[in-house]
């Protein structure tokens, strides 16, 4: 009987990446979804994916990004919200903000909100709005988009359409009308979820905050991602007497 020589076994594994962990902090890709975008009066929802610490800021740009900077300073607005709650906002929780384009009446549903930097405006197409850690001119983590190809690059932003992303060549405002749950998903295909074209309804004029979920009830949402797909990869192939 034939024997086969085993010279060398290299074993080549590779998983899906893990693309989401729930941390206890909003410091990584799509820890947010934005799950609303409305322009009469101007405002926008988002919904959290990991549980949110006290102290806790999102900024909010109405501005370019080239895929190195945001295209200039202060040509459109930012608006900063802050969670001065006292405690934790728990993942599932949406966030309203109303009157975006008001520093005076600007309001959110929970926590503080202010338009930092005027001239914030949500136009009803071709456009979009970046949620980011950090400042425009120093950008820490970019957490979610929503809007027009373009408007925005995702380039150097670590973020992936349809994933941690809403972007596509033609985009108006809408709001996501998917299941509002993620029942035996990862965190991961939860945000895939929330972020697919087709789980959203594009209007032009809606009931804002009425119409968009209130709550994303996340009970036994996988935390982690597990591998998905493992390759086996070997040589020669086919294997003859050597492998």
């Amino acid at each position: 009987m034939k024997k086969i020589r085993i010279i060398m076994l290299v074993f080549s594994l590779s998983t899906s990446a893990v693309c989401q962990v729930v941390n206890n902090s909003i410091s990584d890709p799509g820890d947010i979804a934005i799950t609303a975008y409305h322009n009469t009066d101007d405002g926008f929802s988002f919904v959290f994916l990991d549980n949110c610490p006290v102290g806790t800021t999102i900024r909010f740009i109405d501005e370019e990004w080239s895929g190195t900077a945001f295209v200039s300073e202060n040509n459109e607005g930012d608006v900063l919200w802050t969670n001065d709650t006292g405690s934790t906002i728990t993942q599932g929780t949406v966030i309203h903000i109303e009157n975006a384009d008001d520093e005076l009446s600007i309001t959110a549903s929970s926590g503080t909100v202010a338009e930092v930097n005027s001239n914030f405006a949500i136009a009803n197409t071709n456009d979009g709005i970046i949620a980011i850690t950090g400042t425009r001119l120093s950008p820490g983590v970019f957490l979610a988009f929503f809007g027009d190809t373009t408007d925005s690059s995702l380039s150097g932003t670590m973020l992936v359409n349809g994933l941690t992303a809403n972007q596509q060549t033609s985009y108006g405002t809408g709001y996501y009308s998917g299941v509002k749950n993620c029942y035996g998903l990862s965190i991961t295909e939860c945000s895939e979820r929330l972020n697919s074209f087709s789980n959203w309804t594009i209007v032009e004029s809606f009931i804002y905050p009425t119409a968009v979920m209130q709550e994303l009830e996340m009970t036994n949402v996988l935390s982690f991602d597990k591998p998905k797909k493992t390759k086996l990869d070997y040589h020669p192939n086919p294997v003859i007497d050597k492998l």
